[in-house]
């Protein structure tokens, strides 16, 4: 772990999850390898939730945090919880989208406080950004990109609303999503986009 976390290699935060989650391993044997290690944590490493939720949002790796690590976060959430693991309830249970954006931002200075994943305050914070987009706009298919980025700069996550905006849709292009404007019928609704992914 201390290794994911100081290495200078690239990707080398990834191996943290990869443990956990990645099936390439040993694809005939992940399936009692990665449950073996979400068991350890769960019976007597519950702090280690963290740096598994860091990890999965540092890559990318949105759809295992929902699947696999969230069920865990929350049949433990009795033994163990801090602002990693409500920003994904807030999220993904309650899909309370400006109480996630406060507790990104929260998450973001956690990191910055946190010895192992101090270098990557920064990182976890777009990133968590990124996954409040792609959670949001999966489920209303279009969204307002402007108010959204309001929101982002008015949180203080990203200086500007036009750097906002220009960051969330490099983001959502990165991840291969798809932004297709919809027809303005008024000029506020120039920053629609149906999001395609």
């Amino acid at each position: 772990m201390v290794y994911s976390f100081t290495s200078k290699q690239p990707n080398a935060v990834s191996l943290f999850a990869q443990l956990f989650t990645d099936k390439t391993l040993m694809p005939d044997k992940v399936t009692s390898i990665s449950q073996s290690y979400l068991n350890v944590v769960q019976v007597k490493c519950q702090h280690l939730i963290r740096y598994l939720i860091a990890s999965l949002i540092m890559t990318g790796n949105f759809e295992t945090l929902q699947e696999h690590i969230l069920p865990i976060v929350i049949q433990e959430k009795s033994k163990y919880s801090d602002v990693s693991t409500i920003f994904l309830q807030t999220l993904f249970e309650d899909f309370d989208f400006p109480a996630a954006l406060g507790l990104a931002k929260d998450f973001g200075k956690l990191a910055n406080e946190d010895l192992l994943l101090k270098g990557f305050s920064n990182e976890i914070l777009s990133q968590s950004v990124v996954l409040i987009f792609q959670v949001k706009s999966r489920i209303y298919r279009s969204v307002n990109i402007k108010e959204l980025a309001t929101e982002v700069a008015s949180a203080g996550i990203i200086k500007g609303e036009e750097e906002a905006r220009t960051r969330l849709e490099e983001s959502l292009k990165k991840e291969g999503f798809h932004l297709e404007p919809l027809e303005a019928t008024t000029p506020e609704s120039k920053h629609y986009y149906k999001v395609l992914g």
